[in-house]
């Protein structure tokens, strides 16, 4: 591409390196600035216009070689040439067509609303409610409480980190300060379950209901009791034989203006992070368990950071604004 005299408007050079059709002039200016020889000619003609044979004087050139160089700074819309009228014939005369070249070599990124993520936590034992009827056996790093009826009232409950139960409810909370001003556009939440089979049976399916703020979300098939090999998380004196649950499966329940993924997968288009109304109250409430009238009734079991395979207890993320 051929360039025109006077091809840069107002004698100012705007050119952008990410836009296509700048780059084979952008190639043309930075070629014809390469060459200290051409610097100084275009130095020169900043103070005032110049003959070739001028030019050629002041360099300690040769005519053919200030042609030479003129015609690249020209090609390149930095330098006008042109013939003027002279005692013996025209004459090239050069002039300056730039005061102002600007190369823009990054884009300004665009100004977004910042957004951060946070992260909170329940321990499995710190449920605030439950079940009337729930009747859990818990774990702590060093020792088991099996059937009491007085579990859930006992302070040791606090440091479960495997919670199990053949039926019924638990209801956790997280302040919820990151929802002020519906500054919340998503939440994510995911934990390690299975279900509770006597024993173990690798293939106890048993149907986990989520709610978020008492707005059901989704359900979860977990589809086992596992308890075919040692959790790698769990204390050396949980062994097989004696205790046969050993790890679960890690379960995401996301939520955001699309609705409710589970695993990845959008699973409910009806309830969305708006339903959820997480700027009322000084609590978000997350609660899991089996509905009545579940076709696979199988209780669960829920694993805190030292209990299954992954070393965390319920986590919840939430992106705001």
């Amino acid at each position: 591409m051929e360039l025109k005299p006077r091809f840069f408007k107002n004698e100012v050079a705007e050119l952008d390196l990410s836009s296509p059709k700048d780059l084979p002039i952008i190639a043309k200016v930075c070629y014809a600035l390469s060459n200290e020889t051409r610097l100084q000619i275009l130095n020169q003609l900043q103070k005032e216009n110049k003959t070739i044979p001028q030019l050629a004087q002041e360099n300690n050139l040769a005519i053919t070689s200030v042609v030479y160089h003129t015609e690249i700074l020209a090609n390149a819309g930095l330098i006008d040439v042109s013939l003027t009228p002279a005692q013996k014939g025209d004459v090239r005369t050069c002039y300056k067509v730039l005061r102002n070249f600007n190369l823009k070599i990054e884009q300004p990124q665009q100004i977004k609303e910042r957004k951060k993520q946070i992260e909170l936590t329940c321990g499995v034992g710190t449920f605030i409610d439950c079940s009337t009827d729930f009747d859990c056996s818990f774990a702590t790093t060093e020792r088991v409480y099996i059937n009491r009826w007085d579990s859930v009232y006992r302070n040791e409950r606090y440091l479960a980190e495997l919670i199990w139960a053949n039926k019924g409810f638990l209801k956790y909370a997280f302040a919820n300060d990151f929802a002020k001003n519906n500054a919340c556009e998503e939440i994510e939440l995911s934990l390690e379950i299975c279900s509770e089979a006597i024993n173990y049976d690798n293939h106890f399916k048993s149907d986990v209901t989520f709610w978020i703020n008492d707005k059901e979300l989704c359900t979860y098939t977990c589809p086992g009791d596992f308890g075919d090999r040692h959790g790698k998380l769990n204390p050396d004196w949980w062994h097989l034989q004696e205790s046969p649950t050993q790890y679960g499966q890690l379960v995401t329940i996301k939520i955001n203006e699309n609705g409710v993924f589970l695993n990845g997968d959008l699973v409910n288009k009806k309830v969305n992070i708006k339903n959820l109304k997480l700027e009322q109250g000084n609590k978000l409430t997350f609660t899991l368990g089996n509905k009545d009238g579940i076709v696979n009734q199988g209780g669960f079991n829920l694993f805190g950071k030292s209990f299954g395979d992954y070393p965390q207890d319920i986590l919840l993320k939430a992106i705001i604004k």
